[in-house]
């Protein structure tokens, strides 16, 4: 079981990483990382969102359109 803290410390290093990833996506037209493994990314931030609530953030990418 995760804890508060612990599940912080994971959500921030996703919403960095996906934010890095969009950035090689969409401005530098350079993806690192299949659409695939993104989506991953993705749903373990949300997975974690869902769980902690009190760690989301208006602009984490999960909160995007």
């Amino acid at each position: 079981m995760m804890d508060p803290e612990s599940a912080r410390i994971k959500i921030e290093d996703l919403k960095n990483r996906i934010e890095y990833h969009n950035r090689r996506y969409y401005q530098l037209d350079d993806p690192e990382i299949s659409d695939a493994e993104y989506d991953l990314l993705m749903v373990e931030l949300i997975a974690l969102e869902r769980r902690f609530p009190q760690w989301v953030t208006a602009d984490s990418p999960s909160q995007r359109v």
